[in-house]
């Protein structure tokens, strides 16, 4: 796609070579943000939402990579599980993709399992512009002008950090997500600056 111009992208980030038992999050605008992550990232297992499951083009690729499904009853112990293996976990806390850019109507998901696991958590942000490959759109519906994707993989949080582990664990379920969700809106509310750090020489 992007040869034939239909976008450019970049990607920014830390080194992600020797990541362990991370839960990767992402906000989600676009159809193939996943493929991006696994592209980047590796020993990737990705939770997804049931439909997918029930697709007939998706069905069989889902089952045979092992990945997760969002409403498996034994969902949160087995991803901390395999997150104590060393696995990484992805999931997208909208739980679908948005409709624009700073909605981040995030799922208390992501936050139960690193809170249950104490598990660093990689926050990946994607912007792009123009928007292509939305929600509710067919996937030749390209805008006019190539979109521009920048990946931006950010350093690693640690739960610790983000929430106080003393108070109980629903209050720190519900915490993390809206201090997630603020991470999030911080970087997409300036993109230029945040994109723009990555690439200032080094002192």
């Amino acid at each position: 796609m992007q040869v034939v111009w239909l976008y450019r992208y970049r990607v920014h980030r830390h080194n992600v070579s020797d990541l362990r038992g991370h839960l990767i999050i992402a906000n989600h605008p676009m159809l193939i943000d996943a493929l991006f992550v696994m592209a980047y990232v590796r020993d990737v297992c990705c939770i997804v939402k049931p439909a997918l499951a029930a697709n007939p083009f998706t069905r069989l690729t889902i089952k045979a990579a092992g990945f997760k499904l969002a409403n498996d009853d034994n969902l949160l112990q087995s991803a901390c599980e395999a997150l104590a293996r060393g696995e990484n976990l992805l999931i997208f806390p909208e739980g679908t993709r948005n409709e624009y850019d700073d909605q981040l109507a995030f799922k208390r998901g992501a936050a139960n399992i690193a809170v249950m696991a104490q598990c660093p958590i990689l926050p990946i942000v994607f912007y792009c512009s123009p928007r292509m490959l939305q929600k509710g759109e067919k996937w030749w519906q390209l805008p006019e002008q190539p979109a521009q994707i920048d990946i931006v993989i950010e350093p690693s949080l640690e739960v610790p950090e983000c929430v106080d582990a003393s108070l109980p664990r629903t209050r720190q379920y519900r915490l993390l997500t809206e201090f997630l969700i603020e991470y999030y809106r911080a970087r997409l509310a300036d993109p230029v600056c945040e994109i723009a750090q990555y690439h200032r020489p080094k002192a």
